[in-house]
């Protein structure tokens, strides 16, 4: 069959390819992934290290303790000072509100992939994913999402952060929006894009760049995944971030 339309079997071909080089840079993320799994057996065994700032002493009872814990396991009074921390899911849903909020400008984004085609827009709307969480988190100690969640970050004294220390928090979210905004200027800057009006014709301009646009990120993405899933099993509900921005994400205080 292919011996007859040896054209649409070269044509088939040039479409699959893209895919198979998809396929070999998930291969190399599961590799990432290895490294990651590793890396949180390392951090796991150093959290002994991690919670010496947490030391906690019963002033019932006296007993000192080197973990987080809302009563003393001695004589089950409640400890002073304790702060709760924030799950998985409460954050889960703050980021859905935060998401909710940027609507309007996922709207505009889209209208000017179709229609105004301007550089200039594309920068301005990343600025405001690259800028929102940081200052949020530094000047008010939390996102929208996270007000209406009733949780904050604080760092290991109780304080907001720092604005350094929110962008280190902020790192593999940084990261996963730089890869986007390099493939999207990427994009911006090929001649058939600009004569783009549909997904369908966006699609075919993609062609050409596609691994630049879609799988540049998809690494930043396992990083961001692998990073969020730490809050289900680390001590005080840290994601890798928290350790290393040295936050923590808790509840506000009734």
């Amino acid at each position: 069959m292919c011996e007859d339309s040896s054209l649409s079997c070269a044509q088939f071909r040039l479409v699959l390819e893209p895919f198979t080089a998809l396929k070999d840079r998930l291969r190399e993320g599961m590799t990432i992934i290895s490294f990651c799994y590793g890396l949180l057996e390392k951090m796991q065994a150093s959290t002994k290290n991690v919670l010496v700032m947490d030391a906690r002493k019963c002033k019932s009872c006296g007993q000192d303790f080197q973990e987080w814990v809302e009563f003393c396991p001695n004589c089950a009074e409640p400890m002073e000072g304790y702060t709760r921390p924030a799950g998985f899911w409460i954050r889960v849903g703050a980021n859905i509100i935060d998401t909710l909020v940027f609507i309007p400008i996922m709207i505009l984004s889209r209208s000017n992939m179709f229609s105004l085609k301007s550089t200039a827009v594309l920068v301005l709307i990343s600025l405001t994913w690259l800028t929102y969480k940081p200052f949020m988190e530094s000047f008010y100690g939390a996102t929208l999402g996270k007000m209406f969640c009733k949780i904050k970050v604080i760092d290991k004294k109780g304080n907001k952060l720092s604005l350094l220390s929110a962008y280190i928090r902020f790192f593999p979210f940084l990261l996963f929006a730089s890869a986007s905004l390099t493939g999207q200027l990427i994009l911006f800057s090929s001649p058939q894009f600009q004569s783009v009006t549909s997904s369908i014709e966006l699609g075919d301009a993609m062609q050409e760049s596609f691994m630049v646009v879609i799988s540049i990120p998809v690494y930043a993405l396992i990083l961001i995944l692998i990073d969020c899933v730490f809050v289900a099993f680390t001590v005080r509900k840290r994601a890798l971030h928290d350790m290393i921005a040295e936050s923590f994400c808790v509840y506000k205080e009734p």
